[in-house]
């Protein structure tokens, strides 16, 4: 692959931000997380719930989920949050919450990696339970072309 020149003008580029909403049923299961918002697409490639890498380089990709605390006070599992790249995993993270008093706990996963033009970016939560009741979720997500 030849080497692509990139200029100082398109370093730390801001690609996307959005903002995202979403449930988790209790049933281990991966849940795409809605985009709701769109904060600034540069390239206009925000499609539905996922983002269409709109050229090759490498990105910088981050997401926060926040998780409801009516839930979370008497949770016994654990929540996770995952970046994937088509249908690979990029970033993941989770959260062991349990317990009474514990509010609004949030999970931030971000990554550093090589992407192709056409390749889809998604936002996923996971619920390891079976013994509790959905929680809704809230958070964004962004993404930098750094090179």
């Amino acid at each position: 692959m030849a080497k692509q020149k990139i200029t100082s003008a398109q370093i730390n580029t801001p690609i996307f931000r959005v903002e995202l909403t979403g449930s988790l049923a209790n049933d281990y299961n991966n849940d795409t997380m809605a985009i709701n918002v769109v904060s600034y697409d540069t390239h206009g490639a925000v499609s539905g719930n996922t983002y269409v890498i709109p050229e090759d380089g490498y990105y910088f990709l981050g997401f926060n989920s926040k998780y409801d605390n009516t839930y979370v006070t008497t949770f016994t599992g654990r929540i996770e949050a995952y970046i994937y790249k088509d249908t690979n995993i990029l970033a993941s993270g989770f959260s062991v919450p349990g317990g009474a008093n514990v509010f609004d706990p949030t999970i931030q996963v971000s990554t550093i990696w090589y992407c192709t033009a056409g390749q889809v970016i998604t936002f996923q939560n996971r619920m390891q339970s079976t013994a509790n009741t959905p929680a809704t979720t809230s958070g964004h997500a962004f993404g930098y072309r750094i090179a």
